[in-house]
């Protein structure tokens, strides 16, 4: 399997094996974290997303916030994601793009992917009212294609909105209702007051100016 970080992935049993061991046996707690990180790559690309989303959410999710849990947590959205379950991926993406700069802009890619899947269902139902034989043609579908973006926007927080996890401790629950506010348009001024930075294992989250730039619905159609 191929990492875009690290190359090609060697993703045999034993290694899986050994970074688990590791991870249980580790010397102390950062060292532990960083044989968990190997190891929840390898059950990835290995393709076991059954795995590691067990690993994730029975060893690695009470741990203290730190560098390397975000990085497990990229990961376990990804494996989410594979099984459809869009809206808990949305919600671990969400976490790693406020809390890690390493993943951060992987993070907002992903959820790019996210937004993909409820397309087809969107335009269905956007471009539905469009008749080709109406005089106003023209007009209507200018009107509709320069509110495309924020529309689709706000369709997909409302999905994700509804399907959100119960059970999501409050710092990261602060972190993914302030990234829904600003997919369901709310203001800079709105958004930076709901917004909760948190620097975790020494790396410096991406600021509201840099957040706002990136804008994640921004699907660059």
């Amino acid at each position: 399997a191929y990492d875009p970080d690290h190359g090609y992935v060697n993703h045999d049993d034993s290694r899986i094996a050994l970074t688990y061991a590791g991870f249980k046996n580790g010397s102390d707690a950062e060292l532990s974290m960083r044989y968990a990180y190997q190891h929840i790559r390898l059950l990835f690309y290995s393709g076991q997303h059954e795995a590691v989303i067990s690993f994730f959410e029975d060893e690695i999710a009470s741990t203290p916030n730190g560098t390397f849990k975000e990085w497990c947590r990229m990961f376990y959205g990804g494996s989410l994601f594979a099984f459809g379950r869009n809206a808990e991926a949305f919600s671990a993406y969400a976490v790693v793009f406020h809390r890690s700069s390493r993943y951060s802009y992987r993070a907002r890619e992903s959820i790019k992917w996210i937004y993909r899947a409820y397309i087809s269902a969107f335009e269905s139902e956007y471009w539905n009212g469009l008749d080709y034989t109406d005089p106003d043609y023209y007009a209507k579908y200018e009107k509709l294609y320069s509110n495309y973006n924020p529309m689709l926007r706000k369709y997909v927080a409302g999905f994700l909105e509804n399907e959100l996890p119960e059970q999501l401790p409050e710092d990261e629950k602060a972190l993914v209702n302030s990234t829904l506010a600003y997919l369901n348009g709310d203001t800079a001024e709105g958004l930076a007051s709901g917004l909760v930075m948190v620097a975790v294992g020494g790396e410096a989250p991406p600021d509201l100016e840099q957040f706002l730039a990136v804008s994640i619905g921004d699907l660059g159609y």
